[in-house]
């Protein structure tokens, strides 16, 4: 998605002076959450174990507003502990599993278990 922010996969599209990058990736999202609801609701079968049998065939995603002005990070999008603003905060760690990133989430965002696991959720529409 960032090539196609820049331009770089087809020069005559391009967004990198229409909004900011934090814009552009949340309107990814959004269109990426719509584009999936209405992939379930087309016929019932598409990427759902129920097929035609589908019980959420009628669930309909409510309405995401879009509001721009969003700004970037002065160092986006190659952010290191140099030029990030201190204090430098860490991530999560990919590769730790459940247990360490949950407690990241809990400390750093007093987030629930049922939050945790929704925003992980939210993480692997796209595979």
């Amino acid at each position: 998605l960032d090539r196609l922010y820049l331009g770089r996969l087809d020069s005559s599209i391009w967004f990198y002076d229409k909004m900011s990058r934090a814009d552009f990736w949340a309107a990814a999202a959004t269109i990426a959450l719509q584009y999936a609801d209405a992939l379930n609701t087309i016929d019932g079968t598409y990427g759902n174990p129920y097929g035609a049998d589908n019980p959420f065939i009628n669930d309909k995603l409510p309405f995401i507003p879009f509001y721009i002005g969003r700004t970037d990070c002065s160092a986006a999008p190659d952010i290191t502990i140099a030029n990030y603003a201190q204090p430098f905060k860490s991530f999560p760690d990919a590769l730790a599993g459940f247990g360490h990133n949950y407690d990241f989430f809990r400390d750093h965002y007093d987030f629930t278990v049922q939050e945790f696991v929704a925003a992980l959720g939210a993480h692997t529409l796209g595979n």
